[in-house]
């Protein structure tokens, strides 16, 4: 029998192949507006609410890794929208968002 060998994509990968890159860390304070609507997290107490964030809709990155969603398979990142903190897996956020420049930046 063949062995099959799984490997990450290499946009996930540091330069060397080997490891994965911290890919969340870099999103932190970047602000995203999303292309396609996007399923996020609501932890709310012990609960977790799926929400869908609208196409259009510019999100805040606050922090990542997140732990708080352990049904996620994928790393997160803690977002803010409509005062509502949310929790995003990282490939969606990079696949369906593009980041926007902030106003103070020029």
């Amino acid at each position: 029998m063949r062995k099959v060998h799984h490997r990450s994509p290499p946009d996930l990968l540091h330069e060397d192949g080997l490891l994965p890159r911290p890919e969340s860390a870099s999103l932190t304070g970047k602000r995203y507006k999303l292309k396609e609507r996007t399923l996020a997290i609501e932890v709310f107490y012990s609960s977790r609410m799926p929400v869908i964030v609208p196409a259009g809709t510019i999100i805040n990155v606050v922090s990542g890794p997140g732990a708080s969603v352990p049904i996620v398979d994928g790393p997160t990142v803690a977002v803010f929208w409509a005062d509502r903190k949310l929790e995003m897996l990282t490939c969606d956020l990079r696949m369906r968002g593009m980041v926007v420049a902030d106003s103070s930046d020029s």
